[in-house]
């Protein structure tokens, strides 16, 4: 039987909101995208295999698990 794992991610740093913005709109910054990437090749080194993931619809959000897919070649 294999071991299955629930990993908890929150999203990368996010741009401040700008006049108008929401806070569900606010991309990462370069930062946060570099977080990302960084989280990504971690989860990656340490033997993650991504099944199913959940996640909000903000932009920051959406990013970042774009970047951490990638990874996996999702």
């Amino acid at each position: 039987m294999s071991v299955r794992q629930i990993i908890l991610l929150r999203h990368a740093h996010a741009e401040p909101p700008a006049d108008g913005q929401t806070d569900e709109s606010r991309p990462l910054t370069g930062g946060g995208v570099r977080e990302a990437e960084m989280a990504a090749a971690w989860l990656k080194a340490h033997g993650a295999e991504p099944d199913v993931v959940l996640l909000s619809p903000s932009t920051r959000t959406r990013e970042t698990a774009s970047r951490v897919l990638a990874e996996f070649g999702t």
